[in-house]
Parts: structure tokens; sequence; C-alpha cells
């Protein structure tokens, strides 16, 4: 393949270990090559200035200038540019990664330490591989229906919307913490149904995940603990390492947390959350399947139709990578089909609710 074919990756890391792992991996994928590996965050802005980068692998903490300040300065270069977090697994590490995929990263990659063995490193190596190839070759599109097709499906499906949501579900996978920012945001605290989420990202991360969101939308949002209590009005979010599931016992609606494999292979399953709602609200059960890699939520999405629920899909144009709606709404099984930013509007209307000005709680 000719150079000028291949995408070019800019990596960042201080380790120079670190470096000749990444530079490996994406040996292996012949439509990258290496452009630069270098090792502090004002190298990367020269880099990304001096032009010809197609994707960026960024440390979290480097010296000089941190990944997260970094990212600050790379979005008013480049807004576009893909960029994956490659973030230890520590405390700082994680809450900064956080941060940095709230402020416009498109995904995360857990950094394997040095004594892991070399059967987990491939891991890291394939989910880093997998996540640049979704970013930089989606191929995920409408299959073989036209567009034209689906929107006479989903006029179809908008006429059996049912009965007013007692609960909603949210999945969500690359872009997915801005993604559901955005949707929060729009929400007032005082909502009338609890939220349960699934977005897919390691285990030690979500939690941090749920303490950005908590101070920055109106809502309280909480990571979810085996037992609790489902109420409404507050925001779940699933652990990274477990999978969520809502149940009903004795009149009592409360929340599961499991490790199981499952057959997509990823942890938080938007399927398995999806696929219990469906069981226990029925028709009001309201699914929403935001940007994301992947199927996982497709086989959910038909569970939820199939008890009368509601399915909203994000739009194509507002996704970070299409992959996840845009498999929900080839097979018909989105009622809506909507821009980020309509997405909380459409909600609150299904709910009743009149959203008021300043609902952010405050500190």
């Amino acid at each position: 393949m000719a150079d000028q074919d291949r995408k070019h990756i800019l990596i960042a890391d201080d380790s120079p270990t670190m470096r000749a792992f990444l530079s490996r991996v994406l040996a292996r994928e012949p439509r990258f090559r290496v452009l630069h590996a270098v090792s502090d965050g004002t190298m990367v802005i020269d880099a990304v200035q001096a032009g010809g980068v197609d994707a960026l692998v960024l440390d979290v903490e480097m010296p000089r200038l941190n990944g997260l300040e970094a990212l600050d300065r790379i979005r008013e270069i480049n807004p576009k540019l893909p960029v994956v977090m490659f973030s230890a697994h520590t405390g700082r590490g994680s809450r900064a990664a956080i941060a940095a995929l709230a402020s416009g990263a498109d995904d995360l990659v857990t950094k394997p330490s040095v004594d892991v063995p070399g059967r987990d490193r491939e891991i890291v190596g394939e989910e880093l591989l997998a996540k640049l190839r979704a970013l930089l070759f989606d191929g995920t599109r409408l299959s073989n229906k036209r567009t034209d097709q689906i929107s006479r499906e989903m006029l179809e499906v908008r006429r059996a919307i049912s009965a007013s949501p007692g609960v909603l579900a949210l999945a969500a996978s690359t872009g997915g913490p801005s993604a559901i920012e955005t949707v929060l945001g729009g929400l007032p605290e005082e909502l009338p149904v609890p939220i349960v989420i699934a977005q897919h990202m390691p285990g030690g991360f979500t939690a941090h995940l749920a303490e950005r969101l908590d101070g920055r939308v109106a809502p309280p949002v909480v990571e979810a603990q085996q037992g609790s209590a489902l109420e409404a009005g507050h925001v779940y979010i699933a652990p990274g390492d477990h999978h969520l599931r809502v149940l009903r016992h004795g009149g009592r609606d409360y929340l599961e947390l499991s490790a199981e494999r499952t057959r997509s292979g990823v942890m938080p399953s938007a399927d398995v959350l999806f696929r219990s709602v469906a069981d226990v609200f029925g028709p009001r059960a309201t699914a929403v399947v935001l940007t994301g890699m992947g199927r996982d939520g497709l086989a959910g999405a038909r569970a939820v139709r199939r008890v009368g629920g509601v399915v909203i899909a994000q739009d194509e144009s507002t996704s970070t990578v299409w992959g996840m709606p845009g498999q929900v709404v080839g097979a018909g099984l989105a009622n809506d089909v909507l821009p980020l930013p309509s997405i909380a509007d459409a909600l609150l209307s299904r709910l009743a609710v009149v959203q008021r000005s300043g609902t952010r709680r405050s500190a």
C-alpha cells in the first residue's frame, strides 16, 4: 500500500517502552503508519500544527504539557481530529481521562502496566486497533436498506409509540461521555422516572464519570451499586467491569450487577440492560442508543420494541461513530432518529415534563 493511502497516526507517551509497544501494535494494521512518536504535550502540539496527522493516541500524564492540556490546544487547531486517550488505571489518571473524554477525546484505552502478561497486552493492542479503525474507517452504514425505505419504516414505528415511560435506559460507546452529558444536561432535576446507563468503559473509570456528571447536570448521578433501589429522578451508571440489570421483586425495583461473559464481549452491555428494562417495564421502557462502535444494543433494542417500548437512536451526523445507533436504525427498530441536541427535548416531551430554566442543581 502506498504511503499516501495510509492513515498517519501520532503517538504521544512519555514512556519509551509504551511508545515502542504502541508502534508495534499499529504496525499490525497495514492501513496505518506511525507518523511520529513523541514524549510530551508540547511536541504533540507542534506535530499537529505541522499537519498530516490523521489520528492521535494521547497519554494522559506527560511532562511539560499533559494530555488534557494538550487536548484543549488540539481542539483549537483541529476540532475533528480523532483522539484516543491512553490512560493508566490510577485515580489521577482515570479522573483526567474522563475529563478528556468530556472535553472532546473520542475514546479511551487503558494503558497496560509493564508487568501485565503478554496475552493481556495483546488484548489492549487489539482494543486500540479496533477503536482507531472505527474512527478512521467506519464502514457501519445503512447497508442494504435505502434511506427512503428506512424513513417509511420510521413513520410506521412512530405510530406505535406507547404509554408514558417508566424508565429511561441509555447506552453509548465511542464518543459516549460527552453525548451522555449533553442528554442529561437537557433534563431537569425532578424527573418522574429513573435513568440507567451502560457506557462502554473500563472498570475504575465509570466512578469518575459519574462523579463528573453529578457535578455538571441537574439529576443526581451515581455509579450503580448492587441491590440499590431504583429511584425516580436519579441516574445510575453501570460500573465498567459489570453488567447492569433492573429487577423487580415484591413491587420493588432494584439494581443487579453481574460479570458473566456475553456474546457481544463488551461489559457493561447495552443488550443486558435493555433486555432487563423490557422485562420489568414492558411498554413503559424507553431505550436511547447513542454514538458508539459495534452492535451492542441491537438485540436489546429488539427486546424493547417487542414488548411495545420505544427506541430512540442518535443520528449519523452527530455521532462520533454511527455503529450502535446505525445498527438499530438499519434494522428498522428506532421509533425516532434524532440529532444529539434534540434527544433530551424528545424525552421530556414523552414524559410530559416542562423544562424550566436553571435546572442544574446548586453546588
